[in-house]
């Protein structure tokens, strides 16, 4: 059914609305700006602060930790011998390079509009421009995470390929308690990070990450019924009997033991004058991604603040979300923007991984 009414933009004719009788009778404003904080690629991306627009990070071959000569005598140092030499134990690395960009949502109202105004719109613009630029964030880091080619060859697999890998394959929807697809998938990642970090970082060290309505079709399948019927504590979860963020999607906070995040932000495709817009789910539908996220990988040894995320934000001399608005008497309007300078890097591709294909 239509809306009985249409959008418009501010005028200094057009926020002024008799009927609430006076600015201090207005107490309800209907808007979905969300709190920047609950933007879920916070939570799936590590800070790094940064003095420099470029500059490099370094990416030590992890295979190296673990190549030691077949023969254990050969490091065997007998007493009154000159201790073992050579350089076969040296760490390989090499510098990765990031770079800053600065991005910059602006707006403006003129003098007249703001003062007709009976809500607080200076306000609620800035709530919009700021979720405008959490939404462009979250869209540099799928454009990032969900791109094949920033992935290792071995870790981008179809749904079909990662679960065939010691039994039969399918489609996430497919799965059944004889055949829990989704289960071996997860474990065969897991089992590859682990191959490729030198069993560093384990299956409880990632997280699972889809969107809503990936996660529909997974509570759906037998599969996830049977795993919910025989885990009490997920099924908890599901009822609302704990706390839990996952719930409302059928689906638990933890999938198989690997942390779960739905994320539910949107982007609108279509152009602004078009009602009703048109929008799609910012994670794609029929991919399932796999990561490292902030706090799940614990500090080098022997090196302060060396904890890492599979993927990094280089922020720039702390710009982000910084809000700026300056005066302008001349023109009789105020100009307000949100702007920040961050560089998104996939620094630890082993500790990462995509499943294409989930449905079809």
């Amino acid at each position: 059914m239509a809306l009985p009414f249409t959008t418009g933009f501010p005028g200094p004719n057009s926020v002024y609305i008799p009927a609430f009788q006076g600015k201090q009778t207005v107490n309800l404003i209907t808007s979905y700006a969300r709190d920047p904080k609950k933007f879920a690629v916070n939570k799936l991306t590590q800070r790094t602060p940064t003095e420099l627009l470029s500059g490099n990070w370094l990416q030590l071959r992890p295979e190296a930790l673990a190549r030691v000569f077949l023969d254990p005598n050969s490091v065997i140092w007998v007493d009154g011998q000159p201790m073992p030499g050579g350089t076969h134990n040296a760490q390989d690395y090499r510098a990765v390079p990031y770079s800053c960009v600065r991005r910059a949502l602006p707006d403006y109202v003129g003098w007249q509009t703001k003062d007709q105004a009976v809500w607080p719109i200076m306000d609620t613009k800035l709530g919009a421009l700021a979720h405008l630029m959490m939404t462009q964030r979250s869209l540099v880091f799928y454009n990032l995470t969900l791109n094949p080619a920033n992935h290792l060859a071995s870790h981008v697999k179809t749904a079909t390929q990662w679960s065939s890998i010691g039994g039969v394959g399918g489609f996430w929807s497919a799965g059944t308690p004889q055949n829990p697809i989704i289960k071996r998938s997860l474990a065969n990642i897991g089992n590859q990070v682990r191959l490729d970090t030198m069993a560093t970082v384990g299956y409880k060290e990632l997280t699972l990450v889809i969107s809503p309505p990936s996660a529909i079709a997974m509570a759906n399948s037998e599969e996830i019924h049977y795993y919910l019927a025989r885990s009490p504590f997920a099924l908890s979860q599901i009822r609302g009997d704990k706390e839990m963020q996952n719930g409302e999607w059928g689906l638990p906070d933890k999938l198989y033991d690997m942390d779960l995040t739905i994320d539910p932000t949107l982007r609108t495709t279509s152009p602004r004058l078009t009602v009703p817009g048109t929008t799609v789910d910012m994670m794609d539908d029929n991919t399932a991604l796999v990561m490292a996220t902030p706090g799940a990988l614990p500090e080098n040894i022997g090196q302060v603040n060396s904890a890492f995320s599979s993927v990094h934000m280089f922020v720039y001399r702390g710009e982000e979300m910084v809000v700026k608005t300056q005066d302008f008497p001349w023109d009789q309007l105020t100009k307000m923007a949100v702007y920040e300078t961050y560089g998104m890097s996939i620094v630890a591709p082993e500790t990462c991984a995509l499943a294409t294909n989930l449905f079809s």
